[in-house]
């Protein structure tokens, strides 16, 4: 799933589209980020089958309907956060390559990845730390607004959520940030993955004012 930087920004960018509705902006931040911070990600990500067989992906539906509530930025916040999760893999990242049963390939080079290898931190999850200092270096996502946010954060009476590891969620995050990660745009490209979060927030923003 995207990682925290990304999803920090993408919070940012529907926050600035649903601003006028008055929700509490570093609660709705802090509810971006709670569905990762769970022991359980089954539960918190509700989920389900995707379009790729061997990956698994928030159940929307559900997701909706336990989670879609103008009222508290907590929720509100988590919902934006799977449904980032959905739309980055099923709009985009499953269209980047051929997957079977146990290779990825990549449709712009050709070049092939063992599944377990793809997935892992020095592949997959290290594409993400490669665009981190993009997002925050061009603005997308302010860094006084993160220190703003509470740490532990909130718990808000959920089970999905509440049950957390012990752990400090932002010395995490600034820890993560000092570890230089290489750019390829092997896996993720910045102009594209930032066009395709723009488009992402525009719908969500859009969801959310017809139902404001």
């Amino acid at each position: 799933m995207p990682g925290t930087v990304m999803h920090l920004a993408l919070a940012q960018m529907v926050y600035a589209g649903i601003e006028s509705i008055g929700l509490d902006k570093i609660k709705f931040l802090s509810g971006n980020i709670l569905p990762d911070e769970a022991v359980d990600k089954e539960m918190s990500h509700y989920r389900s089958e995707s379009s790729v067989k061997m990956y698994r992906l928030p159940h929307m539906a559900e997701v909706k309907r336990e989670l879609f509530d103008l009222n508290d930025p907590y929720k509100l916040g988590a919902y934006c956060h799977l449904y980032f999760d959905y739309h980055f893999f099923e709009d985009h990242l499953f269209h980047k390559f051929l997957w079977d049963d146990d290779k990825v390939i990549s449709k712009k080079t050709g070049k092939a990845w063992q599944i377990k290898d793809f997935w892992s931190r020095p592949v997959f999850y290290s594409s993400y730390g490669a665009l981190n200092h993009f997002f925050i270096n061009d603005g997308y996502l302010n860094m006084e607004d993160v220190q703003k946010m509470p740490e532990p954060l909130p718990y808000i009476g959920n089970e999905r959520f509440d049950n957390r590891r012990d752990k400090t969620w932002k010395k995490e995050l600034f820890y993560f940030l000092e570890i230089p990660h290489e750019y390829t745009g092997e896996i993720l490209e910045y102009e594209e993955a930032k066009e395709l979060m723009r488009k992402i927030a525009n719908d969500l923003i859009e969801e959310i004012k017809a139902a404001a």
